[in-house]
């Protein structure tokens, strides 16, 4: 995978894309943000990076993961540790 250039999307597991999607949360709903380079995932809020894990990783148990860690997954999996 190259080390620098704009990400395309990956779809979920369940087939959807989750650029701009809303999600339900506590406080009400919010859309995703596109995740197209390493600033918009160093970016993310911990509510977007806690919908985005929950949606990429739904068996992994979200408490075992605090906000950082969840952006280091982020980065890994895009190939930009």
């Amino acid at each position: 995978m190259p080390a620098a250039g704009l990400f395309h999307q990956v779809p979920l597991p369940d087939g959807r894309r989750p650029w701009n999607i809303v999600v339900a949360r506590t406080f009400g709903p919010i859309a995703l943000p596109p995740l197209v380079d390493t600033r918009s995932i160093q970016n993310l809020t911990f509510d977007e990076s806690t919908q985005y894990f929950t949606l990429y990783y739904p068996a992994r148990p979200i408490a075992m993961f605090p906000h950082p860690m969840r952006i280091a997954e982020f980065r890994q999996a895009m190939g930009r540790p």
